[in-house]
C-alpha cells in the first residue's frame, strides 16, 4: 500500500477531482454543491433537504441556498409533503435531467483520464473498492470518531 496511507491518497484525488468538477460545473453556472445536490435528488426523487445535507455531509443553510437557487433556474422543484406542511419533497426537472447527464458526461471523462492504464479487472475492483469505502464513511459520525480519540490522547 501507498506510504501516505488511504486517506491522504484519497485526499489528493479527490482534490484534483473536485478541481476539474469545479470548472465545467461553473460553466454551467453551477458551483460543486449544486452539482452534487442535483445528482442527489435525480438518483432519489422526493428526498427532504434534511436527508440531501446528510448524504452529501453539507449544511443545511448551504443545501436550502442551493435547492432555491435551483429552483429558481428551474433546474429542480420542491414540493410540499402531503403528510406534512412544513416538508418539500424535492424532485429534479427536465433542464435539472439534461443537467445531471452533462455533468455525469464530464466526470465520466474525467474518470477515463484517471484509470487509464488499469485492466478492467483492476478498474472493476478498484470500482468496487471505492463504493464500498462510501458506504464505511457515510456510517460513521465523524463526531463520534474525534470525540472517541481525544479520549485515547
Amino acid at each position: 500500500m501507498d506510504s501516505l496511507g488511504i486517506g491522504i491518497s484519497t485526499g489528493v484525488f479527490s482534490r484534483k477531482t473536485q478541481m476539474y468538477m469545479k470548472y465545467f460545473v461553473k460553466k454551467m453556472g453551477l458551483t460543486e454543491v449544486d452539482a452534487i445536490i442535483l445528482i442527489n435528488v435525480k438518483e432519489n426523487p422526493g428526498i427532504i433537504q434534511d436527508q440531501i445535507g446528510h448524504n452529501l455531509s453539507v449544511d443545511n443553510a448551504m443545501v436550502a441556498r442551493s435547492l432555491k437557487r435551483m429552483e429558481a433556474d428551474g433546474l429542480l422543484k420542491r414540493v410540499i409533503d402531503e403528510n406534512n406542511q412544513r416538508t418539500k419533497k424535492v424532485y429534479i426537472e427536465p433542464l435539472g435531467d439534461k443537467t445531471v447527464t452533462q455533468i455525469v458526461d464530464a466526470m465520466s471523462y474525467w474518470d477515463s483520464l484517471i484509470v487509464d492504464g488499469l485492466s478492467e479487472k483492476e478498474k472493476g475492483t478498484l470500482v468496487s473498492a471505492l463504493a464500498f469505502l462510501k458506504q464505511r464513511a457515510e456510517k460513521i459520525n465523524v463526531n463520534d470518531v474525534l470525540a472517541a480519540r481525544d479520549k485515547l490522547e
